[in-house]
Order: structure tokens, then sequence, then C-alpha cells
């Protein structure tokens, strides 16, 4: 059985144009010797959880709660056994997103930054 724990973590969230679909999460690796532990979502997803609930499966996003005292939007991530729950200051993330993130590229408008051809050779060498 795990054990519960609760800690302060710094997050990065990270867009790159060059891969338009995604947001990555960084986080720190605990070793100044390793590299930060990234974790990639959707950014539709993410976009989508800052205002309903949103996601299935291995990550789930849920909006602030008003009732709750608010302020925070809430990461679920799974893997193979393991569960972290994220609070994220949602008025930062907001802002980051339509900033950062759709400043650079629009909603609507990734599919435009594809090389489709290197996607078609790539998937073809890995048959």
């Amino acid at each position: 059985m795990g054990q519960d724990s609760c800690l302060t973590l710094r997050l990065r969230f990270i867009y790159r144009m060059s891969d338009p679909y995604v947001v990555s999460l960084a986080f720190p690796s605990g070793s100044p010797d390793l590299p930060p532990v990234v974790w990639e979502l959707s950014r539709e997803l993410l976009w989508e959880g800052i205002r309903r609930p949103a996601g299935l499966g291995s990550v789930r996003i849920w909006p602030p709660c008003c009732r709750c005292g608010g302020g925070q939007l809430r990461i679920l991530l799974k893997e193979a056994g393991e569960t972290a729950l994220l609070e994220v200051p949602f008025s930062k993330l907001y802002v980051w997103l339509v900033s950062d993130s759709f400043g650079l590229v629009s909603m609507g408008t990734e599919s435009g930054l594809i090389d489709w051809d290197a996607v078609v050779r790539r998937l073809r060498n890995d048959r």
C-alpha cells in the first residue's frame, strides 16, 4: 500500500510550436544531476479542463470549484499504479495558456504547423 504525501513543487508548463497539440508539464527530478520529469498532455484537453471536468484514463482535469474556495485547477495524473493530484493556480495557468500558447498558435490552426510528409515517412519507417 502506498503512502500519501503532499509536496510543493515548481511545475513548469511548456508549449512549443514544433509540437503544437502538446503542453508539457516539467517536474523537478529531485536531483540537480537529473533532468526534469516531463508529462505531456493535449493542449485542447487543458483548455477544456479550465471550463469543465475533462479527460479520461491517465489524465483528468477539473476547473476551480467556487464552493471549495476555488482558485486552483486540479490535474490528476496516473501511471503504473501511481497517482499524482496537482493543484495549479488557475489565474496564472489561464494567462499562460492564452498568451504563451494561443498567442503563438491559435486553437484550430495547429495542423498547419505539422510537416505531414515527415509524419508519413516516420510511420512508414516504423513498420
